[in-house]
């Protein structure tokens, strides 16, 4: 994973009160909303790529809030061709991350300097946690990408079923004594597959890159069989997304679901399956996370 630099991407630091309002008898309030407390800032380059550029003195002056004043601090990074703002950004499915909120003080006026808090290294691009045992998994972006890309720190006895729409196959790749088969194998935009997951906790799949929004799909028989799909929305894949009114020619020969068709979701190492009839759902239809794949069967067509 290559370091973010110079003027493609920016970050920008959104902070708010620790609470909405002062805190009295009874419940703690909620936290008070975060707003922009910098100018959007890019990124270094040489020695410096992969850190924000706040400025000569490094500092960044939160102008609304009180010396010593308890905070709450967020930052916030996208692709600036897709929005001047985070915001804007985020509504139109860009590339885009933030880290999580921090709690911390501001300095000044005698009281020394702020507590600087640390936001970790954050990526752009999709995270999705795999379980331990099988999930399903799929590239949610407009870029392929290696197995070795995706998969950055598996256990021994990690396997990758990556599945092939075309020919109906998987292709296996097993990592061993510390290193993949085919470190090579490329994971297309919307293809995906099972992953093994040998160990007690989650594992990290990391797909870097502008999502591709909607349903991504990879390949295609145009005949009755086995499709995997990838929900490519960092918003989630709701049953709209399946439906004749988003999904479009998306399958070769169909311009919408038909009775019979059955989504297949895989998930917590357990099947759900919905059927379309009579143009819905059975039971409200399937939801995808991002980055998550399912199955998706077609009765024959004309």
């Amino acid at each position: 994973m290559s370091r973010l630099s110079g003027d493609t991407y920016v970050a920008q630091l959104y902070a708010g009160n620790r609470y909405a309002y002062i805190p009295g008898p009874g419940p703690l309030p909620p936290p008070g909303p975060l707003l922009p407390a910098s100018d959007p800032f890019p990124f270094g380059t040489g020695t410096n790529a992969g850190y924000w550029m706040t400025g000569p003195d490094a500092t960044v002056r939160l102008t609304n809030f009180f010396p010593g004043s308890w905070v709450n601090v967020q930052l916030r990074i996208w692709e600036i061709s897709k929005g001047s703002t985070f915001e804007q950004a985020e509504a139109v499915n860009a590339a885009f991350t933030q880290s999580e909120v921090i709690f911390t003080a501001t300095g000044g006026y005698g009281l020394g300097p702020p507590v600087v808090p640390n936001f970790g290294t954050l990526a752009i691009g999709t995270l999705v946690k795999a379980r331990p045992g099988l999930s399903l998994f799929g590239n949610p972006t407009i870029a392929q990408h290696t197995v070795a890309e995706v998969f950055q720190t598996p256990k021994n006895g990690t396997v990758v079923y990556l599945f092939d729409n075309l020919t109906q196959t998987y292709d296996v790749n097993v990592f061993d004594f510390g290193e993949w088969g085919e470190p090579n194998q490329v994971v297309l935009p919307g293809q995906g597959g099972f992953v093994f997951n040998p160990s007690s906790e989650s594992l990290d799949v990391i797909f870097v890159g502008t999502n591709r929004g909607g349903l991504g799909f990879s390949r295609s028989t145009g005949k009755s069989v086995f499709y995997l799909v990838t929900c490519s929305s960092r918003s989630g894949c709701l049953a709209e997304f399946f439906t004749d009114r988003s999904r479009g020619s998306m399958f070769p020969g169909s311009t919408s679901l038909q009775t019979g068709d059955m989504a297949y979701r895989f998930y917590n190492n357990r099947w759900y399956i919905s059927k379309f009839e009579n143009g819905f759902w059975q039971d409200g239809g399937p939801y995808l996370e991002a980055g998550e794949a399912m199955f998706l069967h077609l009765v024959p067509r004309p």
